[in-house]
């Protein structure tokens, strides 16, 4: 499952491609460096949910999201941010067996 259906605002980082301040390339050059390194790994990912190796650039990636956000977090955002956690919180249950055991 991509990072696009489990956590969709992320989308709200490419706010932050105009910018050329140092914090934000460097940034940037970090996550496309640790992305790039997963590229050559294959797994069939037959018991997850969601990427699980997103959690190497994750906190890189949650720093683009503040600078790309700026203080101002409408109704959209929050709303995104529920719907990842319900759909991260429904992957754990479906992971447990504690929800449609059938899938």
């Amino acid at each position: 499952m991509s990072l696009v259906v489990t956590t969709p605002v992320l989308f709200y980082i490419l706010g932050t491609l105009k910018r050329r301040n140092p914090w934000v390339v460097g940034a940037w050059i970090s996550f496309l460096l640790i992305a790039a390194l997963h590229l050559f790994y294959f797994n069939t990912g037959a018991r997850q949910f969601g990427y699980r190796f997103s959690v190497d650039f994750m906190p890189i990636l949650a720093c683009l999201l503040a600078m790309g956000l700026q203080r101002r977090v409408s109704w959209l955002p929050i709303l995104l941010i529920v719907y990842s956690v319900a759909v991260n919180f429904i992957g754990v249950l479906w992971y447990a067996k504690l929800f449609c055991d059938t899938w």
